[in-house]
C-alpha cells in the first residue's frame, strides 16, 4: 500500500487513499479508548513483545515502531528541547470515511488537555492515510496551515514508497521538520524586533530634530519681538548688546596688550641700566 498526499482546505493537509470505513459511532468509540490510553500520566509501560507500545507519547497497539521505539521517544525528548514542542504520536488501523480525519485527530488531541505547542501524528495503517495537527494553545508559527503542510510532508515522503513503510522514519523526520521550522521563525522574529528596533530609532531622530528645529525658530522669533520693541522703545536691543560686549572685550584684550608692552620695555631698559653699572 503507497502513502499519497491529498490536500484539504478546511482541515489541513492530509494523506491516503480512501477505504471502506468503520460507523460513526463505533469511530467514536475508538476516539475515546485511544484518548484514554494516551491520558494516562503513568509510567511508561509498553504491551508484550511484539504486540506494541503505550507511553506518554507514543500509542502504537500493532508495534509499527518496533525496535525503534526507543529511538523515536529520545528524538520526542531533544524536539521538546529544542523547540519547546510537545510530541504525540497516534497510530491505528483506520480513520473511517464518515468523519473528517484532521477533526477526528483534533478532538483526540484537545481531549487530553495538551501542553501549549503539542503536535500529534496520527497514522491510519490500514486506510494508508495520516494527519498532523497541533493543539488550539499553540503559537501561530506552529499551528498556521504552512507549518502543517511542511509536517504533513515531512513524514510522508518515508511511507511514499510501496512495501514496508518506515514509520518510526516518519515520525522522525517530522521532528526534524518541527525543529527546522522553530529555527526559523525564531531567526524571522529577531529579524522583525531589529527591524521595529531600528524603525523606532529613526522615528524618534526625525522627531527630535523636528522638535529642536521648532523651538529654536519659535526662541528667534521671540527675540526678534523682544528687539523689535526694544528698539521702539529706544532701549538696545540684543544685537547692540552683543555688540557694544564684543567691542568692550576687544578694547580690553588691547588695553591688555598694552600693559603686557609697557611691562616688557620697562623690563628691557631695566636689564641694559644693570649691565651699564
Amino acid at each position: 500500500m503507497t502513502f499519497e498526499a491529498l490536500n484539504d482546505e478546511q482541515s489541513g493537509a492530509v494523506v491516503g487513499t480512501s477505504r471502506i470505513g468503520v460507523s460513526q459511532a463505533a469511530k467514536w468509540l475508538i476516539c475515546l479508548v485511544i484518548a484514554l490510553m494516551c491520558a494516562l500520566w503513568i509510567t511508561p509501560c509498553a504491551f508484550a513483545e511484539g504486540e506494541g507500545t503505550l507511553t506518554e507519547n507514543i500509542t502504537d497497539p500493532q508495534n509499527l515502531l518496533g525496535s525503534n521505539v526507543s529511538a523515536v521517544t529520545d528524538k520526542i525528548k531533544e524536539t521538546k528541547q529544542q523547540s519547546g514542542v510537545t510530541v504525540r504520536l497516534l497510530y491505528v488501523e483506520s480513520f473511517g470515511t464518515e468523519v473528517n480525519p484532521t477533526k477526528w485527530a483534533s478532538g483526540v488531541l484537545e481531549s487530553l488537555s495538551p501542553k501549549p505547542n503539542t503536535v500529534l501524528l496520527a497514522v491510519a495503517s490500514g486506510d494508508g492515510k495520516l494527519v498532523v495537527v497541533a493543539s488550539g494553545n499553540s503559537e501561530d508559527w506552529l499551528r498556521n496551515s504552512k507549518t502543517m503542510d511542511a509536517l504533513s510532508e515531512a513524514a510522508t515522503d518515508k511511507l511514499a514508497k510501496s512495501g514496508a513503510q518506515d514509520w518510526s522514519g516518519a515520525a522522525i523526520a517530522m521532528m526534524d521538520q518541527i525543529m527546522l521550522l522553530k529555527k526559523t521563525s525564531t531567526s524571522g522574529s529577531l529579524s522583525k524586533i531589529a527591524v521595529i528596533v531600528l524603525m523606532c530609532v529613526v522615528v524618534v531622530l526625525i522627531v527630535g530634530t523636528i522638535v529642536f528645529v521648532v523651538l529654536r525658530n519659535r526662541r528667534r522669533r521671540k527675540e526678534a519681538e523682544l528687539d523689535a520693541a526694544r528698539a521702539a522703545a529706544g532701549k538696545r536691543t540684543r544685537a547692540n548688546r552683543r555688540g557694544h560686549a564684543v567691542g568692550h572685550a576687544a578694547e580690553s584684550a588691547s588695553r591688555s596688550r598694552g600693559r603686557r608692552g609697557e611691562e616688557h620695555g620697562r623690563g628691557r631698559r631695566g636689564k641694559r641700566s644693570s649691565r651699564t653699572v
